[in-house]
Order: C-alpha cells, then sequence, then structure tokens
C-alpha cells in the first residue's frame, strides 16, 4: 500500500499569503489537504499529514514527519500571491526536471487545469524547502493566486476546495496508473462531518451549494453548533442578494472565451474557446461555404459535398489572439449531422494560453438557468438570458430547448450556466406565426461525442481529451 504525505503550507502564527478579502493561505489549504487524505485513503492509499489543525509547524518538521514515516510520495499544498492582482494561472512545481516528480506533477497539474478552468502555469522548477528536502518525489502546487480577487472568492467555496483535493487525487492515481474511484457515503465530500443519513443532509448540501452556508476551514460543517446573530445576518443577506450580480460575475468572466466566426461571403457566426491551445467549437454550418444547398439535397435525397474556405476569420473583442482581436486559422474537423465543427487559429506564439470554456459533464434539467451569448447579426459579445426548456434527443444529437434568444449569429456561440460551464453551442430558432422563445443548442453531452470522435477519427490530438 502507497504511502502518500500531505503538507498543508503555513499554520497557526504563520498565515502565509493574505487575499484582498482577508483570506488566510493556512485557511485554504488544510481543507484542501484534509479532503485529500479522505480521498486518497478511500483508493486504497496511506496518508501522512504534517499538520491537521490550526497550527504551526515549522518547515525542518514537516519534511522530517514526511522522511522519518518513508513516505513514497509528497504533496505540499498552497496559494500563489502576486504584488499585483492580474495573474491568474495555476502552477505545479518541482526542484529539477526529469525524474518522478515532474512525472507526478504533470498528472497533477493536467487534472488541475481541467478542474478549475484557469490558465496552466505548466511545471515550473522551484527551489522550496518542502520539495528540496524531501526523501521521496515532492510536488508543491500552487493552487491559483489567493490574491486574485476572483480565485480568492473562488477558493474559499468548499466545494471548489473538494474539488481541487480530487484534482490532486486524480492526480496521483493517474501517476500510480490507477483508477480514481469516487468515495460513497459523502456527497462529494463538502463536509466531512455531514453523512448522507443525516435528516438535514439535503437541505444542507442546497444551502451551501447555493453559497448561503459554509463550512469551516478545517472541512467540517459542525451541524449540531447554535447559529450566532452574525452567522444568521451573513446568510439572510446571502439569500436577499442572490439577483441578476451572479450572472454580471459570470458573463464578464466567460465573454473573452467566445469569438466571432467570419466565413467571407457565407456566413456571420461564433465560436467558443475549449481548450488553453486555441482549439473553437462552432456550427458546421458557419464554417461550411453551401450548407444550406447540402441541406436542401439531403431533404431530396441527392448527393452534395461540402466545401469549406481554406481559411475562416475569428474576431475577438477582447484580443484574445495573442493581443490581437482579429486572426485566420482552418476546420479541422467537423460533422454535418450534428452540426459541429472544430476550428482553431494560426498563430506563431506556440507557448500563447487562450482563455477557455469548461465543457460541462452533464446536461441540465428544466428550468435550470442559462446564458446564450454570440454574435447576432455581428453585435460580438451580446447576451441573452433564460432557463432551459426541455432536453431533446434524436439518433445523431441531443439539443436544449431554450427560452433564451438564438438569433442568426448566435450560431456557434456558447449556452453557459451559472458556473459558467458550457452547457450547449447555439444552433437555431425556430422562426413561425406566433412562435416565440423557441430556440435551440447542441447539448454538451453531444459536443464531448463529437471531439471523441474526432481524436478517434486521428483529426484532432489526443490533448482535447482532457476537456472530455
Amino acid at each position: 500500500m502507497k504511502k502518500v504525505g500531505i503538507d498543508p503550507g503555513h499554520g497557526g502564527h504563520d498565515p502565509g499569503a493574505i487575499g484582498p478579502g482577508g483570506t488566510y493561505e493556512k485557511d485554504l489549504t488544510l481543507p484542501v489537504a484534509l479532503k485529500l487524505a479522505d480521498l486518497l485513503k478511500a483508493n486504497g492509499f496511506k496518508t501522512v499529514l504534517t499538520r491537521q489543525t490550526d497550527q504551526y509547524v515549522s518547515l525542518n518538521e514537516r519534511t522530517g514527519i514526511l522522511n522519518n514515516t518513508n513516505c513514497d510520495l509528497a504533496i505540499s499544498i498552497h496559494c500563489n500571491a502576486s504584488g499585483m492582482p492580474d495573474p491568474d494561472y495555476i502552477a505545479t512545481f518541482i526542484i529539477a526536471k526529469g525524474g518522478h516528480a515532474q512525472e507526478l506533477a504533470i498528472f497533477v497539474q493536467r487534472h488541475l487545469v481541467k478542474t478549475t478552468g484557469w490558465e496552466d502555469g505548466g511545471v515550473r522548477v522551484g527551489n522550496f524547502h518542502m520539495v528540496r528536502e524531501t526523501d521521496m518525489p515532492a510536488v508543491l502546487p500552487e493552487l491559483g493566486f489567493i490574491t486574485n480577487p476572483k480565485q480568492e472568492q473562488w477558493l474559499k467555496e468548499p466545494e471548489n476546495q473538494y474539488k481541487l483535493a480530487k484534482a490532486i487525487a486524480r492526480g496521483i492515481c493517474d501517476y500510480y496508473a490507477m483508477e480514481f474511484k469516487e468515495p460513497k457515503g459523502e456527497d462529494n465530500n463538502m463536509f466531512k462531518d455531514v453523512m448522507k443519513d443525516r435528516w438535514s443532509y439535503r437541505d444542507i448540501m442546497a444551502m451551501a451549494k447555493l453559497k448561503i452556508l459554509q463550512g469551516y476551514p478545517d472541512g467540517t460543517f459542525k451541524p449540531e453548533q447554535p447559529v450566532t446573530r452574525e452567522e444568521l445576518a451573513a446568510a439572510l443577506n446571502r439569500i436577499f442578494g442572490m439577483t441578476n450580480e451572479d450572472f454580471v460575475e459570470i458573463i464578464d468572466t466567460i465573454l473573452p472565451k467566445v469569438v466571432q466566426i467570419e466565413n467571407d461571403g457565407h456566413g456571420l457566426g461564433s465560436g467558443v474557446l475549449i481548450h488553453p491551445d486555441g482549439y473553437i467549437i462552432t456550427n458546421c454550418h458557419v464554417v461550411s461555404n453551401n450548407f444550406a444547398e447540402w441541406q436542401e439535397a439531403q431533404a431530396e435525397d441527392k448527393d452534395l459535398e461540402l466545401e469549406f474556405p481554406s481559411m475562416v476569420g475569428m474576431r475577438s473583442e477582447f484580443n484574445v489572439f495573442e493581443g490581437a482581436n482579429y486572426a485566420m486559422g482552418p476546420v479541422l474537423y467537423y460533422d454535418e449531422y450534428k452540426d459541429l465543427a472544430v476550428v482553431k487559429p494560426q498563430l506563431g506564439e506556440s507557448n500563447y494560453k487562450y482563455p477557455a470554456m469548461e465543457i460541462v459533464k452533464e446536461n441540465p434539467g428544466r428550468a435550470e438557468k442559462v446564458i446564450a451569448i454570440g454574435s447576432p447579426l455581428g453585435l460580438i459579445g451580446s447576451v441573452a438570458e433564460g432557463v432551459i426548456s426541455a432536453v431533446r434527443k434524436s439518433r445523431e444529437r441531443t439539443l436544449l430547448q431554450t427560452e433564451a434568444e438564438i438569433n442568426p449569429g448566435n450560431s456557434g456561440g456558447a449556452l453557459v450556466n451559472l458556473k459558467g460551464q458550457l452547457v450547449g453551442v447555439n444552433v437555431q430558432k425556430y422562426i413561425g406565426v406566433a412562435v416565440e422563445g423557441l430556440n435551440f443548442a447542441v447539448s454538451a453531452e453531444t459536443v464531448r461525442k463529437f471531439i471523441q470522435e474526432g481524436i478517434d477519427a486521428g483529426k484532432l490530438p489526443d490533448k482535447l481529451k482532457t476537456i472530455l
């Protein structure tokens, strides 16, 4: 049985870095570490923690604990900090390139990027005590920037702390070529003292997911602890504060990930950045030169080859194309029946990372709030709010019916949930007498299937598997 050493950075009188909202780094590293220990034990590992409470442990004591207990590998959990609020990447540090530590770091970093959707800062070399003075392979993931206000808020959420712990656990399982297994008995281990058989379980989880109630830094909820007047005031304020401000924050985050697609003389539409290397999902009919004619031929049971330009244009009001607002690139893969296509800008900077939108894992339910983003009639960056009206399945694809407006030019744009995740690719609007609010998007479920088929066909690279 492999033994993993887990080091929650800082503690006690050493708060670590402090966020603009007053969050201490030590209060983020500990709950992630405790959740990581639970996940690893559920997957057959032994774990050793250098601290389990808010206490000070010196660096020499920490490495002494890990070395003396003969751990097979070590994870030292920290948050990054900067004198500027702008940095927003996530990175994992090792003492030197090559060897088992780098292999482990690559797996851990891959899952952290996939989980957070933040810019990939890569595996980096750093002369840190916790990776230098350990006898076993050791990695130090910096879980985003606590000094970035948006990342600070995200890191404070117990649900997100669990996601980070799970990402690290998945990386460790990948390193050992093991299948990661989700533990049973608790709901994603959001709170380690709230079990599924508790009478208030569903209520506590619902309020936590809505961010009305929160847990404690040690990963507990303390369900039987009396509520103070200030805690009640905070909860009530969150309830009354649940307005469209949630949408504003999400829109500001995801707008840079939606671009305009220009097929000169044949159409105008939208596209969504889905991978940091610049891969963009859009509709086949947006990038094809003769899609309407092809549809007519299909209806008449005639053969007609789809035609595509050698390059399509891509425009961004946020200058995401290596600092420019326009780029061109080829159509890499398409499926006319799913009405999906992948394009990619051709630019010179191979290490440049684009803002990318996470693809949701499950179809949304009816009445779930969504936002449609795209370029209707060329009005780039337009936003429309609505709900999912229904989920319509067919042999070729699954469509999401929504009241969110999807007008010409919105095609290929993003249908997004309140977490900023892609739930669908806008595709069409039904137009008829006395018909309103009948719009459709290709579901994320179909998008993931489409991408996997492109990988299997050799048209798309294997690295896109990380977003599925």
